[in-house]
């Protein structure tokens, strides 16, 4: 497996809103405001989090449950595997869901919660494919004072807000797994079953 970079440690938020049924036109409006309240929460939650964390040492908890709050975890996992999801049976899709929950924890965790307490902002909401919202950040680099672009895809599950990708310095999440997965998988004779096993 590759290192996790830096920047990639920003990816996360929490939160959650209903939305009510409407016209087609004023539907795509109120969830663009729904996503937009939905990151700049969750961006509020973390920034919160931040030092109760760093002193109590349950990086890993805290950031589990707001991955599960927050995220896609079943989108997420079909996108990072592609065409090789399909390959697997439903126990074997459902073990490896678990495993790229606890390596996303693993990987992001604890240096996501360094870097949470910094000044985030939101510039932008911009319609996506499929109904999904982009709400577009900025966030202020620790020591540099840099601004990194930090782009949520936000998709309604149901009745409510998800994240469903992630893009730093126009890097997706799903893009940079999914091209390392793919590695894993081809190394190992095209068995995406075994990358279960690898990320547990």
């Amino acid at each position: 497996m590759t290192g996790v970079s830096r920047r990639r440690v920003l990816v996360l938020a929490a939160g959650a809103m209903a939305l009510a049924a409407m016209p087609a036109v004023v539907l795509a409006a109120d969830f663009a405001a729904t996503a937009r309240q939905f990151i700049e929460s969750a961006v509020a939650q973390a920034r919160a989090d931040a030092a109760q964390v760093k002193a109590s040492g349950d990086a890993r908890t805290r950031f589990t449950r707001i991955f599960a709050q927050s995220f896609d975890d079943d989108a997420l996992a079909r996108a990072v595997l592609g065409s090789r999801w399909n390959a697997l049976n439903p126990a074997q899709q459902r073990d490896f869901r678990a495993a790229f929950e606890t390596y996303i924890a693993k990987s992001y965790a604890d240096r996501f919660y360094t870097y949470a307490g910094q000044p985030m902002t939101v510039v932008a909401t911009e319609p996506a494919a499929d109904g999904r919202v982009l709400v577009r950040t900025r966030v202020t680099m620790p020591g540099s004072g840099n601004q990194t672009p930090v782009d949520w895809q936000v998709s309604q599950v149901g009745s409510e807000p998800r994240i469903s990708d992630v893009a730093i310095d126009g890097v997706s999440l799903i893009r940079t797994h999914r091209d390392e997965f793919a590695s894993v998988i081809q190394a190992n004779g095209g068995d995406a079953g075994k990358l279960t096993a690898l990320l547990e």
